[in-house]
């Protein structure tokens, strides 16, 4: 095989698999272009999650038809003239690949003017084909419309995920810029829906409190550290208000948003001794550097950057953030040690706040927007309650054969659900006792059962909750007092995709003011102190982090996810009632049971098995 140079189509191709990985992609890079462009206006429209139709319409200084003819080919780019200017980048774009790659993979029309023309122009490109620039009428700025992405590019395509799961990256994208660039107007819509319109404002907290709301906002602490060559600003939440993953870890460098592991691992380290395992901090950093200090030509997204010196960086930030944790408010007399390259100056120390740490939020006034969806459907389902509570020693008695007598499920006790017949040996149930508070142990005609209490008792809500679905769906629970749960915008603007599906699961969600939801209605075998942790379950499948492909599959994925939300714990001592049903369903489930998600939830041991160990035979 001779080697060959390769077609300009493919190196395109190639281009923009780089740089367009989703929708998501395509409105970072738009974004970025307008705002260095000088726009104080952006808005945002998406069709089907961005797969059919992403439009960003800016007010910037637009384009003459000479520029316009350069900016969709590779490489060609205002922002950088010597090799110099590659270490020492100010602007969001530089490499002079955006437009040419999401005109490789779509089809593109731009229309753009200047302020000082009267007329405008217009170039199209699909599948990397140009057609113009052509004299167009049209408003002073730049708008770009992309059609179709990975229309040319199948195989790309079917790796998007879900619409919900897509919109999920769009709406986190705009909320990363918007936060960046407070002065600035931002607007999102999905369809016919407006997800966000945000005026431009002079505080970067009322930015904030623009997404995440009044209550979060009024307990900010500010972070500020300045010295020679370095800037810190911001604003860290207190531990209450923080989050079950780092999405809400919002760092920038210079302004442009950074997923940075050197900052992420100095924040989340900071809070460790005051949060319980698997939360994680709200804050949002500002780092201003010199451009020669860190290094933004790491990879196509420009999502990483390197410093210069990290272990310095990192040190700042971990003293930083452990002193405002500490003292509550106001900025504070970091000690740092001298590195020769951030000397620590000293700040004003501010006056301790007492409360910080003691979780008192005041009360947030939010205005109820419902979200789309039909009236919840009703069923008869009748669940396994795990929620009573009783006295540790009487519940233990009650579970144990050598306090309690045999006994069918009393009054409140749930019948067993009609299931097919078993074709192992039916369980005595009169012989069965609950072991470390997580297994069941129960004699048979032919040997005995070990069953994981919590794994088998998933498996039979997820067979009951599938069951319904494929019929009318889950009836709702209506909650005299709703349950308000905090969100990050991005997870809020999901679960408005997908409140239509979640309304047959029995979950019934209103908006309450930015940054948050109201849940009104919950299924009735889901406990209340499991409904934060299955929202978030929800938005997990559907923003994508576990994949979910077609309607039924992420049926299938939330129906498990409430199964093992609503199913007994391992570590929860049950009453004599509920161990005899769990008995019983474990024998009429046919073959070996598994969990939903594949785990082992039976064992069964014959009498021979137990003779030959013990070596009786």
């Amino acid at each position: 095989m001779s080697v060959q140079v390769l077609p300009q189509s493919v190196v395109d191709m190639i281009a923009a698999g780089e740089v367009i990985e989703r929708p998501a992609s395509i409105v970072k890079e738009l974004i970025e272009n307008a705002l260095d462009a000088g726009a104080s206006r952006v808005e945002v429209r998406v069709e089907n999650g961005g797969k059919d139709r992403i439009t960003v319409t800016d007010d910037g200084t637009g384009m003459d038809s000479e520029d316009l003819a350069l900016a969709v080919l590779s490489h060609a780019t205002s922002k950088l003239l010597t090799p110099d200017d590659l270490f020492r980048v100010t602007t969001f774009g530089f490499r002079g690949e955006a437009l040419p790659s999401i005109g490789a993979v779509s089809m593109m029309e731009i229309r753009t003017r200047i302020r000082a023309r009267t007329d405008g122009s217009v170039i199209r490109v699909s599948a990397g084909k140009i057609e113009g620039p052509l004299p167009e009428g049209c408003p002073p700025g730049t708008t770009v419309d992309v059609k179709n992405l990975f229309f040319n590019a199948q195989v790309r395509r079917k790796f998007l995920k879900n619409t919900p799961a897509e919109m999920y990256h769009v709406s986190s994208q705009v909320m990363n810029m918007a936060i960046a660039r407070p002065d600035a107007a931002f607007s999102l819509i999905h369809g016919q829906r407006t997800v966000w319109r945000l005026e431009p404002v002079a505080d970067l907290k009322d930015r904030i409190e623009a997404f995440f709301g009044k209550r979060l906002a009024a307990d900010l602490v500010p972070l500020s550290y300045t010295e020679v060559g370095l800037t810190i600003t911001g604003f860290v939440a207190p531990p209450p208000h923080c989050r079950s993953n780092r999405n809400s870890i919002f760092t920038y460098i210079n302004g442009r948003f950074v997923r940075e592991k050197i900052l992420l691992h100095a924040v989340s380290e900071s809070f460790r001794e005051f949060l319980t395992q698997g939360r994680h901090p709200i804050a949002f950093v500002f780092i201003t550097v010199d451009p020669a200090e860190v290094d933004v030509n790491v990879h196509p997204t420009k999502l990483e950057v390197r410093f210069r010196r990290s272990g310095q960086m990192h040190g700042i930030l971990s003293a930083l953030f452990r002193k405002s944790i500490e003292r509550g408010a106001g900025a504070v007399k970091v000690p740092v040690a001298d590195h020769g390259l951030f000397p620590a100056p000293e700040v004003p120390e501010s006056p301790d706040a007492r409360d910080f740490l003691d979780g008192a939020a005041p009360g947030s006034e939010g205005s109820w927007r419902p979200l789309d969806g039909s009236a919840p459907l009703q069923s008869s389902m009748r669940p396994f309650d795990s929620r009573g509570s009783a006295d540790r020693t009487a519940v233990r008695a009650a579970c144990d054969p050598r306090f309690m007598a045999p006994a069918s499920a009393g009054a409140g006790e749930t019948e067993a659900a009609e299931i097919p017949h078993p074709t192992g040996p039916a369980p005595q149930s009169d012989r069965a006792m609950q072991v470390h508070d997580s297994y069941i142990v129960a004699e048979t005609a032919d040997g005995i059962e070990i069953i994981d209490q919590h794994a088998l008792h998933e498996r039979v809500l997820y067979d009951e909750i599938m069951g319904r679905m494929t019929a009318e769906g889950l009836s709702t629970q209506k909650l005299l007092i709703p349950i308000t749960i905090d969100l990050d915008p991005s997870a809020e603007a999901v679960l408005g995709d997908a409140a239509e599906l979640l309304l047959r699961f029995g979950l019934e969600i209103e908006s309450f003011g930015p940054g948050s939801v109201a849940v009104h209605g919950i299924p009735p075998l889901l406990p209340d102190s499991e409904v934060e942790g299955f929202i978030g379950d929800v938005v997990e499948e559907f923003s994508g982090r576990e994949g979910a492909g077609s309607a039924s599959k992420r049926i299938e994925a939330v129906a498990k996810r409430l199964a093992c939300r609503s199913a007994v714990k391992a570590g929860q001592l049950l009453t004599r009632g509920k161990v005899l049903s769990i008995v019983e369903k474990a024998a009429a489930i046919r073959g070996v049971p598994t969990c939903p998600h594949g785990r082992p939830a039976v064992l069964r041991i014959t009498i021979k098995d137990l003779e030959r160990h013990f070596r009786r035979t």
